[in-house]
């Protein structure tokens, strides 16, 4: 019994050692980079982990940005969205390098983008809020509803 335990330990560490590789060769580098990061908060010895970090991080910041200009660039009624996501993805991986000893020796200045941030959610407020007047104006009881839904995702973003 005991031997099926270590076994299977052995396995689940084996398999949690190349997700974050798998990630990172399918292209995803925004996982790649996370699961890299929980990697070496449980294991900060692994050459695995630390080597899809340095490769995948850079590039997850670069993915994040380069479709934060795309949704700009599409001129899309919900581009500031995209945006926000997009940055606030940025800030989540400064966050978990942060918070690991290893990462935050590999990475010791994450990117981020706070001002940025703040800006996107201001007009992605003003965006929500637009379109929740519009609908709000038709007045019809489904396009009301749709208008509270705006005017919540509005205040999500800004508060108040």
């Amino acid at each position: 019994m005991k031997k099926y335990i270590v076994l299977f330990v052995l396995i689940l560490t084996v398999l949690s050692c190349s997700s974050g590789y798998k990630a990172y060769k399918k292209g995803d580098y925004y996982k790649a980079t996370i699961e890299s990061i929980e990697k070496l908060r449980n294991s900060p010895n692994s050459e695995k982990a630390q080597y899809v970090l340095v490769k995948s991080y850079p590039l997850a910041v670069k993915a994040a940005l380069r479709d934060a200009d795309r949704a700009l660039a599409s001129n899309n009624t919900n581009s500031y969205d995209e945006v926000v996501y997009q940055y606030s993805r940025i800030t989540d991986m400064a966050n978990a390098i942060y918070n690991s000893p290893k990462a935050y020796s590999i990475f010791p200045q994450p990117v981020e983008y706070p001002a940025e941030l703040t800006d996107a959610k201001i007009k992605a407020a003003d965006q929500a809020y637009t379109q929740g007047l519009k609908a709000l104006n038709t007045g019809n009881v489904q396009q009301a509803r749709l208008a509270l839904n705006y005017f919540n995702k509005a205040n999500n973003y800004v508060p108040g």
